[in-house]
């Protein structure tokens, strides 16, 4: 359950985070018409570019390089004779801005880099242009393409030929160029009569690398006031103008809860970054618990097998498939130490100590002398059942004669098995070790390796007993 509420809070924590990036888009602050110059100004920069490939004499396409955030299907605003139209791209990004005219005419464009204002000039006829304001259109033009130093040229030669607002323009494009590439003597030459809140905002920058803070934050302070304040049209003296038109009142109430929805995604993240935390919080500490139980479980059987040596493993394992009484694993080392001294196909009882050392002789009760073991093979067999977790108070002396009949039958087979066992040895002539001998022959009889020295012993005794007869 903790697992599957961490997955949950990771994926809504995503999806938040998705949507708070996609509200990071750039805004549109203002869009307006001043004479015939559109102008648009953003929350931050972007580049543009002039799709020549659809712009034609009579519509001017530009596109952005970053989507607008807004929910319109597209804007639209409209002078006397022009319409701006920002519609969506195939990837439905507000990216596309169109200028259509019922007639033809011709455009130049402008980026102010401190305010965020893309300004596209719009006039009737290149050719019904003076020639300041011509080289003023194509100088923009060269910017435009990145020649700086043909639109210096052009931007040079309107300062020269022209004293009114021309001029003004020419000398803000060039002072807030060089300052931007930090020739600042250079910018102080064309801002000395600075009019625009980029102008202001160049000199800042200026002021500042100089290391002159109070005349940085005076200019700066200058920007804040001229920032809503637009530049002047270019050709509002020589061009019909239309009356400027803003946005609608509903368009500027869609910004504002734009922005409201932006800091209430805001707040939406941070709260669904805390649900994350205590989700994970909640799961790395349910986690150590689960880990502890397991541990032990897993580690039994590594410290078992570690304590027992591959033969004896083997041997446990066989003794324990033979044993049809063994139920307790914790008793697995008792039975089979009590099965190793007998058959494994008959389970054998232990017999107690006192019993079988008050047993009577073989030569009295057995018929056979050579089946008869004497008094001290007993002695012999009853040493691995001196343990004391063997014995068992439920044994009773009753019984100890009728068990020791029936050992001494199984250790007289057993005996008289080995004797065969070890003269096919003798002749072979194998030179190996005890040891060797008594592990080799309990893997290939499949029994243990006590009975092996058991059988061996008794083998020995009885060779004793014969040859005292």
């Amino acid at each position: 359950m903790y697992k599957r509420l961490a997955l949950l809070s990771l994926a809504l924590f995503f999806a938040t985070v998705g949507s708070y990036l996609s509200a990071q888009e750039l805004q549109i602050k203002d869009i307006l018409w001043k004479g015939n110059d559109f102008i648009l100004q953003f929350s931050d920069s972007l580049d543009y570019e002039v799709d020549l490939v659809e712009t034609d004499s009579s519509n001017v396409v530009i596109r952005l390089s970053s989507p607008l955030s807004t929910n319109e299907r597209s804007l639209e605003n409209s002078s006397k004779s022009l319409k701006a139209t920002l519609s969506r791209n195939a990837s439905g990004g507000m990216q596309v801005l169109s200028i259509r005219g019922k007639k033809r005419f011709g455009y130049s464009t402008l980026w102010l880099p401190y305010s965020h204002r893309l300004i596209v000039h719009t006039f009737e006829n290149w050719d019904k242009l003076s020639f300041a304001e011509g080289e003023y259109h194509r100088g923009l033009n060269a910017l435009e393409l990145n020649t700086l130093d043909v639109a210096e040229r052009s931007l040079s030669q309107v300062i020269a030929t022209d004293k009114g607002e021309l001029s003004h323009q020419a000398s803000s494009i060039l002072g807030i160029l060089y300052a931007r590439e930090g020739k600042d003597s250079l910018a102080r030459t064309y801002l000395k009569a600075p009019r625009g809140a980029d102008d202001y905002m160049a000199l800042a920058e200026i002021a500042r690398r100089a290391g002159d803070s109070l005349e940085a934050a005076k200019n700066e302070q200058l920007f804040a006031e001229n920032l809503q304040r637009h530049p002047e049209s270019t050709t509002s003296s020589s061009q019909e103008t239309a009356d400027d038109e803003q946005l609608e009142p509903a368009k500027s109430n869609s910004r504002e809860i734009g922005d409201l929805l932006k800091s209430w995604k805001g707040l939406l993240l941070i709260a669904i970054v805390a649900l994350v935390v205590i989700g994970l919080a909640i799961w790395f500490a349910r986690k150590p618990e689960e880990s502890k139980k397991e541990l032990p479980e897993e580690k039994e059987r590594p410290e078992e097998e570690a304590t027992h040596s591959p033969f004896e493993r083997e041997e446990e394992t066989s003794l324990s498939e033979r044993s049809t009484d063994n139920a307790n694993v914790s008793n697995e080392r008792r039975e089979s130490n009590v099965s190793a001294i007998t058959p494994p196909e008959i389970p054998l009882v232990p017999v107690p100590e006192t019993p079988i050392e008050s047993a009577p002789s073989p030569a009295t009760e057995l018929p056979k002398p050579d089946a008869e073991p004497p008094s001290s093979i007993e002695s012999v067999a009853v040493l691995p059942t001196e343990n004391d977790s063997i014995k068992e108070k439920t044994y009773r002396a009753s019984r100890a004669s009728s068990q020791a009949d029936q050992l001494r039958k199984k250790m007289a087979a057993t005996s008289a098995e080995g004797s065969r066992e070890e003269r096919r040895e003798e002749n072979a002539g194998t030179e190996r070790t005890e040891d060797e001998t008594t592990i080799s022959e309990a893997r290939k009889l499949n029994v243990s390796r006590d009975y092996v020295e058991l059988r061996n012993r008794i083998a020995d005794l009885r060779k004793k007993i014969e040859e005292k007869r």
